[in-house]
């Protein structure tokens, strides 16, 4: 009896069958956070503007405010933005997803699309955004003449570092090795983003004090005029760093210390990465094809430590960066390219890693199936460790049910 169970559990339909109430759930989830649980506290970061000088981040912010000047609503705007640009990449990942015989179950998790009816749309504000730009430089450099090719990458990279500056930590390193792979010329490689690391390093110098805070909320008021994240423009930097610091791996919370859902973070996503695909498919799942995925994440998730570290305790954020561009990169390149793209040295050291994680925690279905159930990521550290279980599949089914099941109780 207990073997048929297991078999049942381990079985492709029932993962899809799971996967299906559960993108159900998601949905429930996502209409429920925008009605009764917006995060207006951090959603106002979009608002940032110039109107107290450049300042990073102030590119968005600037347009809605010149928008609400024509009689647009800056709030739905921005939402509406965000929404197509969530909506594009979710119809990406569907495709090649299938495309390559996944299943598509495996995309509800929290550090890939799932995130959205975890937490809502607001706690990502520009993210598919910056997602939806690298989307469309990865695309255009399979398709036009190179020379063309850096002047729009260039132009909308340098568009997403002032969306959104720690863009820079994931965006800039694919640019460059796309590049590398044509000039196979590691400084002309560099050179040629100059104009993006320039507004990178724009976007450092004006990173905001209390005079352009109280400037933005001066020109916000009408459509933002509450406690928000741009706040943050008042603080020391130090103070800042320190504190993101402090809650990523020295803080404890609930009893227990917050590293243990930093690392386990970092370390679901990158199990999970390397090896769901090749449980639950339709093909054949190469070891290149396995390895060159987990190359792509791996590399992406060492481009991002200063996220990881000082400058975010987003660890969901920060995680679907590395997951969801890794995919774009691996999606839009053909086999060969993706394993030219990293130097043979980085790919053998990720293929050693990979094999020896593998032989420590052996992949099947059950362990994938139950990552994915059980452990999810932290949405931030300040969180605590318990995110994990709480962000999981299991506790963010839990948590709807419950909220639903008060709404109803308050109904009736």
């Amino acid at each position: 009896m207990k073997d048929k169970v297991l078999n049942i559990i381990k079985s492709i339909k029932f993962f899809n069958c799971w996967s299906l109430f559960y993108a159900v759930i998601l949905f429930i989830a996502a209409i429920y956070n925008y009605v009764y649980n917006f995060q207006y506290y951090s959603f106002a970061d979009v608002f940032i503007n110039y109107q107290g000088g450049f300042v990073r981040r102030g590119l968005m912010g600037e347009m809605l405010y010149r928008l609400h000047g024509l009689g647009f609503d800056p709030l739905h705007t921005a939402l509406l933005l965000c929404l197509v640009a969530y909506l594009t990449i979710v119809m990406f990942m569907v495709k090649g997803f299938k495309r390559r015989g996944y299943s598509l179950g495996l995309l509800c998790v929290s550090f890939l699309i799932g995130g959205v009816g975890i937490f809502g749309l607001s706690f990502f504000r520009r993210d598919f955004i910056e997602l939806c730009i690298l989307l469309i430089i990865v695309k255009s450099w399979t398709k036009m003449d190179f020379r063309l090719w850096l002047m729009l990458a260039n132009a909308l990279t340098v568009i997403a570092i002032l969306l959104h500056e720690p863009y820079a930590f994931y965006g800039l390193p694919i640019v460059a090795l796309l590049t590398f792979l044509k000039t196979n010329k590691i400084t002309r490689s560099l050179l040629c983003w100059l104009p993006s690391f320039a507004a990178f390093l724009l976007c450092l110098k004006y990173s905001g004090n209390a005079e352009v805070y109280a400037a933005i909320m001066q020109s916000i008021k009408p459509y933002a005029d509450y406690h928000n994240v741009i706040e943050f423009f008042t603080f020391d930097s130090l103070s800042v760093m320190r504190m993101h610091l402090h809650y990523n791996f020295f803080a404890i919370l609930n009893h227990l210390p917050t590293i243990i859902g930093s690392i386990g973070s970092i370390l679901v996503t990158l199990y999970y990465g390397a090896n769901a695909t090749s449980q639950y498919t339709r093909s054949y799942v190469s070891p290149q094809e396995r390895t060159n995925y987990f190359a792509l994440l791996s590399f992406l998730m060492l481009c991002q430590i200063p996220m990881f570290t000082i400058l975010s305790i987003d660890y969901t954020r920060t995680c679907i960066y590395a997951s969801i561009s890794a995919y774009i990169v691996f999606f839009c390149l053909d086999t060969e390219s993706c394993s030219k793209l990293l130097p043979r040295w980085y790919r053998n050291l990720a293929e050693r890693f990979l094999t020896a994680m593998n032989r420590i925690v052996p992949p099947t279905r059950l362990k994938i199936f139950a990552i994915a159930f059980f452990i999810g990521t932290v949405q931030q550290t300040s969180q605590s460790t318990l995110g994990l279980f709480r962000d999981s599949e299991f506790g963010n089914t839990f948590m709807v049910l419950y909220k639903m099941a008060r709404l109803l109780i308050a109904g009736c």
